[in-house]
């Protein structure tokens, strides 16, 4: 968990990282698909595919994930293909 926070915080050092999201309290930062792959070492298709199976909101061309919808992509099943029939 801390290393996903170190790895975060050293995404949002860059001037190109990090996008600030409004909101009625104070801000929140979100992250995009292309910054989350950068975290997973994966394709950005896969974040993608990812978002849009488990509903998370899209702005514009790209999905905007939450620090709690990152942590969830982490723990996601890496398993590919179908599970096998016992």
């Amino acid at each position: 968990m801390t290393l996903l926070i170190q790895e975060i915080n050293r995404l949002n050092a860059d001037k190109t990282s990090g996008r600030i999201m409004p909101r009625l309290r104070g801000y929140m930062s979100v992250y995009t698909t292309a910054q989350v792959a950068e975290l997973e070492n994966c394709k950005p298709s896969t974040v993608s595919k990812w978002c849009k199976k488990n509903n998370v909101k899209r702005h514009g061309r790209d999905y905007w994930l939450s620090f709690e919808e990152v942590e969830q992509f982490q723990h996601r099943n890496k398993q590919v293909g179908k599970p096998r029939a016992n």
